[in-house]
């Protein structure tokens, strides 16, 4: 066994740190599928967290994070009017997106494994002015199984994918695929380019993306990020068949 693993997988030797193994030649990750969650429930269970994303959301407005390049969500909708019954925000967070998405679709299921995170998310966005989002606890990938949806529907991530193990990611695509009518559409702020794994930082090839949305057109137009030719965000979709 190479002694790097070895030395892993012994136990009670090594604390977290045990835990990013990376072997640099071949970039194999070694991730637990429930870090992502525990470093993202995190940030929710702050006491500043309730203050810390009202500010937040008012600069994501002046941004107009909508329809920045790796968005570009407005042109999107623009391009197929005909979906406006459902929304599905995977990865909800505090609510932001879902929202935006209120204002434009009849119905908005926001999915979030942190509890905390809905909660907040319904503090700042009341039911009273916002009655159409349905807020969901849970595991995309467990929460998406259970609807049927009968119309083409919206899906779209805030870059929640790419912090999340490849199996995981693979089942909510699937999942995804499964409930999604012909002429769904989605915009993924996710990242894509030449393959890259690091710890909550996966960058997947086209191929890789285009392989678990098969009956997807994807169009990967997302601007380059940190400053390297070969990495991207944001791409979106239309399924075909």
């Amino acid at each position: 066994m190479n002694l790097i693993l070895k030395t892993i997988l012994t136990p009670a030797r090594y604390s977290y740190r045990s835990l990013l193994y990376i072997k640099k030649r071949s970039k194999t990750i070694f991730q637990k599928s429930e870090d992502s969650y525990k470093i993202h429930n995190s940030q929710y269970i702050d006491p500043t967290a309730l203050e810390n994303h009202k500010k937040t959301f008012k600069e994501f407005e002046n941004q107009d994070l909508f329809n920045h390049p790796e968005n570009k969500i407005e042109q999107l909708l623009l391009e197929h009017p005909n979906v406006r019954e459902t929304a599905v925000d995977i990865g909800c967070g505090a609510g932001w997106m879902s929202a935006k998405l209120s204002e434009t679709f009849k119905n908005v299921i926001a999915i979030e494994p942190s509890d905390a995170a809905i909660e907040i998310g319904k503090h700042i966005f009341s039911d009273k002015k916002y009655s159409n989002i349905q807020w969901i606890v849970g595991f995309a990938e467990k929460e998406l199984q259970k609807y049927q949806l009968e119309q083409p529907v919206f899906f779209v991530t805030g870059c929640v994918l790419s912090h999340i193990i490849d199996k995981t990611v693979k089942d909510i695509c699937a999942a995804v695929n499964n409930i999604a009518q012909k002429g769904s559409i989605l915009s993924f702020a996710e990242c894509w380019g030449k393959e890259s794994h690091d710890f909550m930082w996966h960058i997947r090839t086209k191929e890789w993306w285009q392989q678990q949305l098969s009956d997807w057109k994807l169009d990967f137009h997302g601007p380059t990020i940190q400053n390297l030719s070969d990495r991207h965000k944001g791409f979106h979709g239309i399924k075909i068949k």
